[in-house]
């Protein structure tokens, strides 16, 4: 009968619902986002040092906005040269709380430097963090490269044609490939192409064949919408792929 048929059809939708509720659940605990900002805050930053700081809030913001259900953990690396005299890594390590990471990134300043930068152990301090997340994203935004001719081509600027003596660039972004973190470059100038470049070859180098993290290069004047984008959609195709698994 009708009566019987809408009885049916309440109960089936009340199952659906219970199973919404349920997989939407399973969501909020399984994907987990742990996303690091690495960034240089030598002198030649400042003409892109305010631009920098916004752009780096408004994707955080972003993100929550977005990622709802995401749990998100956040932190930051701010990095300068080994030939300043005041050479210390600025930063805040992974953890739940944006506003102290925001208020944190707000009052960076920046100094020192003069032709390469520690590219190399800002990104080893990142990479040293305790990643925990299911996706895992740092960002990486500096307007001069690492120490090495081959990186930049500009014969008697750099002090240390040959390379950073201390880090390993190679393997230091070959360890983000092998840790599933993914990384997002931003070409602030035409200076980082081509490093950025070869970072393409040391991740590929890393990464396992399994892995769901990747590398991006991006323009550094993209609006934050759409480089938050690129970060929900990677935490979202980690979840579907792990969910297809279980």
């Amino acid at each position: 009968s009708i009566l019987q048929s809408n009885k049916k059809i309440k109960e089936e939708l009340k199952n659906l619902r219970e199973y919404i509720a349920e997989e939407d659940s399973k969501v909020i605990s399984f994907v987990t986002l742990d996303l690091v900002f690495i960034m240089d805050i030598t002198g030649s930053m400042k003409a892109f040092l305010q631009m920098a700081k916004d752009k780096i809030i408004a994707i955080i913001d972003n993100i929550r906005k977005h990622c709802g259900s995401v749990d998100v953990k956040l932190g930051f690396v701010g990095y300068r040269d080994y030939l300043d005299t005041n050479h210390e890594y600025l930063k805040v390590k992974l953890n739940k709380n944006a506003k102290e990471v925001r208020d944190y990134i707000s009052k960076v300043e920046v100094g020192g430097g003069g032709d390469c930068e520690d590219m190399p152990g800002g990104l080893n301090i990142a990479l040293n963090f305790d990643w925990s997340g299911k996706s895992r994203f740092a960002i990486l935004i500096a307007d001069v490269p690492c120490h090495g001719v081959k990186y930049h081509g500009i014969e008697n600027f750099d002090k240390y044609p040959e390379g950073d003596s201390k880090y390993d660039i190679e393997k230091i972004v070959e360890g983000y490939a092998k840790n599933n973190i993914s990384l997002l470059c931003l070409n602030i100038t035409h200076k980082t192409i081509n490093l950025y470049n070869n970072f393409v070859d040391y991740y590929k180098r890393g990464r396992k064949s399994s892995s769901s993290s990747s590398i991006y290069i991006d323009n550094f004047n993209k609006e934050p919408k759409e480089l938050a984008g690129i970060i929900e959609k990677s935490a979202k195709k980690i979840y579907e792929k792990r969910h297809e698994n279980n």
